[in-house]
């Protein structure tokens, strides 16, 4: 497996947290593993703005994030009129997503995700969502 690391970025000292992160991973794993910073605007968390799919692929809302440094060819972007709608959840072959953002699930089901749509609205209340009450355990 190679692992991608996407780090939000501030805009002060962040470059240098950056390289502190991959200064810090082991040698044996380098060959293994690529850091890249992720510039974000509009949004507090990266995975607001992005999230990994179950096959590589990544889901964004490209108008929160700069991704001019991350080489990706498998972007799907949420629907413009739901930006929060690029915040799911990968398990497994699955795709947890909120049943609030019907186009961005139809973009997601037409590429051959298996979606399992929930009803977050009392998560969204608290400008929160699928991420936020998430913890997923090996």
């Amino acid at each position: 497996y190679t692992f991608h690391f996407r780090i939000k970025v501030a805009n002060f000292s962040g470059e240098d947290r950056l390289v502190e992160l991959a200064d810090q991973l082991p040698v044996s794993e380098l060959d293994r593993v690529s850091v890249k910073a992720v510039e974000l605007g509009g949004c507090l968390h990266l995975k607001s703005a992005m999230s990994s799919l179950p096959d590589g692929r990544i889901l964004i809302h490209g108008d929160w994030l700069n991704l001019s440094r991350v080489e990706h060819s498998g972007i799907i972007e949420a629907h413009p009129s739901e930006p929060c709608g690029a915040n799911v959840l990968a398990v497994g072959e699955h795709v947890i997503c909120s049943s609030a953002y019907p186009r961005t699930n139809e973009r997601l089901s037409d590429e051959g995700f298996n979606l399992l749509e929930v009803n977050l609205s009392e998560v969204h209340k608290m400008e929160a969502a699928v991420t936020c009450p998430s913890l997923i355990l090996n």
